[in-house]
């Protein structure tokens, strides 16, 4: 699927507002493997008929699906604005419409069977409609989530009223056995005919009720201790950060008891689920997107697959707009729902209650301005969608510090690649790659050939990845003098000038202070479009100076960095890291001929890389310079860049750096990586020696290992478990040396 639109953002300083955006979906390498079959859903827009009587309804504070797969909707009538209740006002102020009753019971079709639920004598009805639950007897359970809310009704499936517990008004907080304080949902434990309520927005704990009797019987908080209602929670920052809160945060928004009796309870604004044992027996805690900053929370109620095991546990996350889809057993997060705000099918605005019938299908209620109850319909087991990769475009527009087009604006283009339902970027999960002197990053990094994409692996893993081609590189702004092959060097122009020529601009094209002016706009870019503080920096060959520098230079905005055989030399002189302009050859190319042969003098093992691979990569180098692929037999062209990184740089990094160098690597020996390790002020420092690899490592058979570095690095800061020392892979057996 593809789809092309107009992003309007606010960047940096160097990055103006306009960004064009193209996306297409794909199924990244391992994608079925990683997750397996997971339940398919499809929006049903068109399950509930219309009302009759002109009947509206308004928030729906919660959802059920009794024993006959019939659905309840439990609503809000008072929340419906007059402009939808006109026809009830006096004097009528339009022909539509009239607040439907509280409670409405829909057969599996969607068709409306019967409608009951308001103020009546023997009870006390509630002010704000929420929990509404139907066991097995075909009673139907309802609770209110308003502070006077403190009662819990119990009706037949036709409204007789049976029972009421608790009182109006007259909670006392979370050791009160006679009254609940908000009570957001409930359920009923058939083996001991018990009431669970997740109690609530007031109280802090979890209730059990005699199902008969409405007697009291046992109550908990987190950890199955004691509630203490006095607990002051930390600011929203300190508590999505440290550790876990010693109490249930209000709402007890839900909870619900498995086929295998264990209790999931809904810890809404800790953005937690805990999971107890029957009788308040804490067995674990699972935190569900925890870096939600947003005050609502993530986990806002739960439901199980209908089958007799209950293999998967679905969790809403109103905040983020998704249901993720656990593995009930293992609590591993298999597919995430959803994932985007909005009033259409495929989109939700905020979802609040749901519950699923015999056949898999999903029911959700929202609250708020959605106002609306719906179907997600099953669809049989299949692979997560969400493993499918979005691949995005942008195009991101810069006022030039590149030499030859100084003050000029210009385009970098930045590829994008994340899980199609992945989480929320966080500072610990944004990536940006960082091409070298040659290969366009796309090219380099996105390698469409079975599982060589290392641009894909890290995104598989759950990281929302991007890569930027500077100035002069595959769709980023090629400068003028680039499209003249007179600017190449008099050897290189054999073949493709008719006859040797003076070069008409005879300087380097691009500088190193304009590359880190590169990296910078697409990092601030990132930055502002991700709403995060820090991106990691992965490089290759010259793009060590290129992130290596950024980040001597600017380690606020970046979180770790990795890079493979980094151009490093000891010698160079301070000045190199301002030079601004130089003299001599503006660009370069490379014929297939040329990168065939600078692979081949490199290969030092039997079976090093995969000439499948190579074509594959060839065909994407000339693909990405249209220019280029009418020179001759079709070559690559590249600027050449003036200035460098210096030791003075190396030694002022501070965040943690991973280097990499392929053991037969002959353009960067690893003598010199290991220097750059040596000068490196990173407290935090790995050197990995790969094994069966050039300067080439990602495109080679020992890549996945080398893939597989980078990702502990990114997400652990460790590599085998080792925060430093010198590390070798992919010989007989890995070892670190300090």
């Amino acid at each position: 699927m593809k789809v092309r639109g107009w992003w309007f953002l606010t960047g940096g300083a160097a990055v103006l507002a306009l960004v064009l955006v193209a996306a297409d979906l794909e199924v990244g390498p391992g994608a079925q493997n990683r997750a397996g079959q997971v339940p398919l859903f499809e929006p049903d827009p068109l399950w509930a008929q219309a009302l009759p009587n002109k009947w509206a309804t308004g928030a729906v504070g919660g959802i059920a699906v009794d024993s006959h797969d019939n659905v309840w909707v439990f609503h809000r009538p008072g929340t419906i604005p007059e402009s939808e209740r006109g026809a009830s006002l006096n004097p009528p102020a339009s022909e539509c419409c009239i607040p439907a009753p509280s409670v409405l019971e829909f057969s599996p079709d969607g068709r409306l069977l019967q409608a009951w639920g308001k103020p009546g004598p023997g009870y006390e009805w509630f002010k704000t409609e929420h929990g509404i639950y139907v066991d097995d007897k075909d009673n139907v359970w309802l609770s209110g989530s308003a502070k006077e809310d403190n009662q819990i009704l119990k009706f037949t499936r036709d409204g007789k009223f049976l029972m009421q517990i608790g009182h109006a008004g007259k909670n006392k907080g979370s050791d009160d056995t006679e009254n609940v304080g908000g009570p957001a949902s409930l359920f009923l434990y058939k083996k001991a005919n018990e009431l669970f309520v997740a109690d609530g927005y007031f109280n802090h704990r979890v209730v059990v009720f005699d199902a008969d009797t409405g007697k009291f019987k046992r109550a908990w908080g987190a950890y199955g201790k004691k509630p203490d209602d006095s607990y002051k929670f930390p600011p929203r920052a300190q508590l999505i950060a440290g550790d876990p809160p010693p109490q249930f945060n209000n709402p007890v928004h839900a909870a619900l008891v498995s086929n295998d009796d264990l209790v999931y309870v809904a810890d809404r604004t800790n953005n937690r689920l805990q999971i107890f044992k029957v009788d308040g027996t804490f067995v674990k805690e699972v935190f569900v997107a925890r870096n939600t900053l947003q005050q609502e929370g993530t986990v806002y109620n739960v439901a199980f697959s209908p089958d007799r095991e209950q293999r998967f546990l679905y969790v809403m996350d109103g905040s983020n707009k998704a249901i993720r889809v656990y593995d009930r057993k293992s609590m591993e997060l298999l597919e995430n729902i959803g994932g985007h705000a909005g009033h259409n099918a495929r989109e939700f605005f905020h979802p609040h209650s749901f519950a699923v019938d015999s056949k898999g299908n999903l029911f959700i209620g929202e609250v708020n301005d959605g106002q609306r109850y719906y179907r997600y319909a099953y669809k049989g087991m299949g692979p997560a969608p969400s493993t499918q990769l979005l691949t995005t475009d942008h195009y991101v527009q810069v006022k030039s510090t590149v030499p030859a087009i100084a003050g000029q604006p210009a385009q970098l283009y930045v590829r994008e690649k994340v899980l199609a339902g992945g989480a929320p970027a966080s500072g610990d999960n944004v990536v940006l790659f960082v091409h070298g002197a040659g290969t366009p990053a796309e090219v380099a990094f996105d390698v469409p050939y079975q599982d060589y994409s290392w641009m894909a692996f890290l995104a598989q893993a759950g990281l929302d990845v991007f890569s930027v081609d500077m100035t002069g590189y595959g769709r980023s702004t090629r400068p003028a003098p680039m499209s003249d092959p007179c600017n190449l060097s008099k050897e290189q122009q054999a073949g493709i000038a008719p006859a040797p020529c003076a070069a008409t601009y005879p300087h380097a094209l691009t500088s190193m202070v304009s590359d880190w002016d590169d990296v910078g706009a697409a990092v601030d870019y990132i930055r502002t479009l991700r709403h995060v503080d820090r991106v990691s920096l992965v490089a290759w060959s010259r793009g060590g100076p290129r992130a290596g520098g950024y980040a001597a230079q600017h380690p606020e905005k970046v979180k770790r960095l990795v890079v493979l055989a980094p151009a490093y030399d000891r010698t160079t002189r301070p000045d190199a890291a301002t030079r601004a302009i130089g003299d001599g050859v503006p660009m370069n190319k490379q014929s297939r001929q040329d990168f065939d042969a600078n692979w081949d003098r490199q290969v030092g093992c039997a079976d090093q890389y995969d000439r499948g691979a190579s074509n594959s990569i060839w065909t994407e180098m000339i693909a990405s310079d249209p220019v280029g692929a009418t020179w001759g037999p079709g070559v690559r062209r590249a600027p050449e860049t003036v200035g460098s990184w210096t030791p003075e740089m190396a030694k002022r990094l501070t965040v943690p750096f991973l280097m990499v160098s392929g053991a037969h690597d002959k353009q960067v020996a690893p003598d010199r990586v290991r220097e750059l390790y040596a000068d490196a002020g990173s407290p935090d420092k790995v050197f990995v020696d790969l094994a069966c690899s050039s300067h080439n490592a990602m495109w080679e058979r020992n890549h996945v290992l080398l893939f597989r570095a980078s990702l502990e690095w990114l997400t652990k800061g460790t590599v085998n478990g080792a925060k430093s020392g010198l590390l070798k892979l992919g010989y007989e057996t890995p070892r670190a040396t300090q």
